[in-house]
């Protein structure tokens, strides 16, 4: 059996293709990612730019010719925060499900943060009895809190890279001086939402973070300053913050293992991390590769079973 999975994320595409034989674990054969940059301009008017449904389609275009070469028997689209948020996502749904009849899937918020927690439990050992999620993505943040390798709370956040960007921070460097805008506004605004969301038994000191997003894992690329090593300490990632805040685009293309794509909202996403860390009083960040995926696949694994 051969499942292609495709992933419309706010600010890239991804498609993985996995093969399975009865019984066994599905293994990935391909993946495939794609800037397709869905969510630009959209959290201040609510409506997609030409250009990024364009680019959304364009790429829809070549992932759908790659897994026609591969012969798969599953396809399952799954959209996040931007289809889910913007007021014409007709406008990317409709022609894909004209052209290839094929359904895009545009998941709650609630049920992406599910997900995301499954593919953890189900793909990582975990041995501490508590850990907490972060999954940062462009225009939301999955949290959950697992214990003994239960889900206790899990919800998706109105918080995103390319959101705060957007929305309180601007520019690079950001604003300043600007009334419910900068870096102070948007971190009131992350502790002012966690308050509101996090049922108050849930809050309590959770050491151990568990990041299953690109950003996280570029911080731990930075902070750590080792290739192979996958947890960095919160008080290392606060630092770099403090570095990078004052900074040009110019003067973070230059930050050591910083990939170019990520300046534009690398702080951004960096101030939502710091603060839900502050929040959970958490010290580490274990950077994982688990992702929305895992969690549809644990989903096929179980039904194929």
């Amino acid at each position: 059996m051969k499942v292609a999975i495709i992933d419309l994320g706010t600010n890239s595409a991804r498609l993985y293709i996995y093969k399975s034989a009865k019984r066994r674990p599905f293994q990935r054969i391909l993946r495939v990612k794609a800037p397709a940059k869905l969510g630009e301009g959209l959290f201040n008017s609510g409506l997609l730019e030409d250009s990024a449904v364009e680019r959304t389609l364009k790429i829809f275009d070549e992932f759908y010719s790659i897994i026609k070469k591969h012969d798969v028997d599953l396809i399952q689209v799954v959209a996040t925060s931007a289809l889910r948020e913007a007021r014409d996502r007709k406008r990317v749904v409709n022609p894909i499900k004209e052209k290839y009849d094929i359904d895009i899937k545009v998941i709650s918020g609630k049920e992406e943060a599910r997900l995301i927690a499954k593919g953890v439990i189900h793909t990582l050992k975990l041995e501490d009895p508590d850990y907490l999620l972060i999954d940062i993505g462009g225009g939301s943040t999955e949290v959950s809190i697992i214990s003994n390798n239960k889900i206790i709370f899990s919800e998706s956040l109105p918080l995103g890279s390319s959101r705060n960007q957007q929305t309180f921070l601007h520019h690079i460097p950001p604003v300043q001086r600007v009334p419910g805008k900068g870096i102070q506004a948007m971190r009131d605004n992350i502790q002012e939402i966690l308050n509101k969301t996090v049922p108050k038994e849930c809050i309590k000191r959770i050491p151990m973070v568990i990041g299953t997003s690109g950003a996280i894992r570029a911080y731990r690329r930075v902070v750590s300053n080792k290739s192979d090593k996958q947890v960095f300490l919160v008080s290392g990632l606060r630092s770099l913050l403090s570095d990078m805040k004052n900074m040009s685009r110019e003067e973070l293309l230059h930050v050591p293992r910083l990939e170019a794509k990520r300046t534009d909202t690398i702080l951004s996403a960096g101030i939502i991390l710091d603060e839900i860390c502050r929040f959970f009083n958490s010290q580490y960040i274990y950077a994982s590769s688990v992702s929305l995926k895992d969690g549809i696949l644990a989903d096929l694994e179980k039904k194929h079973n």
